[in-house]
């Protein structure tokens, strides 16, 4: 078995709202305890989901996938281990980019070493905007994603 510990899913940028019951589906399947009903997730009331007894810190490989094809941002943060710290894994949906970091207190946490690097620290900064700053939309229809961006567009 290993390592067990308890682990959040944070979901960022646009959700197809008709891809529910696929993802609630896949939650059930991997130990979700079923704490955020999907009434309520679909009313935009809640995008944060919590994995007890993960082993590993591992996200399952079909969450992962299906949230990727789907383009839906997300971040899976972890407590500590025996052998490893807490730690935060995000996929940005706008690049497509996965990266991962110590995290702590809601903080991403920097070795040392990458303090003389700006490009490490502004990727740093840019992913904890990205997490504190991007909110989720649930969409039913591609005319209703269409609008929501252009509200974004014209701010």
């Amino acid at each position: 078995m290993g390592d067990r510990v308890t682990c959040g899913l944070t979901l960022f940028g646009n959700f197809p709202g008709q891809k529910a019951d696929t993802f609630f589906q896949i939650l059930r399947l991997n130990d979700e305890e079923g704490e955020v009903k999907k009434e309520d997730f679909l009313k935009g009331e809640s995008c944060k989901f919590l994995f007890w007894d993960v082993n590993y810190a591992e996200m399952p490989q079909d969450l992962k996938s299906f949230l990727e094809e789907n383009n839906v941002g997300y971040s899976w943060d972890w407590d500590a281990g025996d052998d490893y710290p807490a730690g935060i894994l995000v996929w940005n949906h706008h690049t497509r980019i996965e990266e991962e970091y110590t995290y702590a207190n809601h903080e991403i946490h920097l070795p040392i070493s990458d303090f003389s690097d700006p490009e490490k620290i502004k990727r740093a900064l840019d992913l904890n905007n990205y997490i504190t700053n991007t909110k989720m939309f649930i969409y039913n229809s591609n005319h209703e994603l269409l609008e929501k961006m252009k509200e974004e567009q014209n701010g």
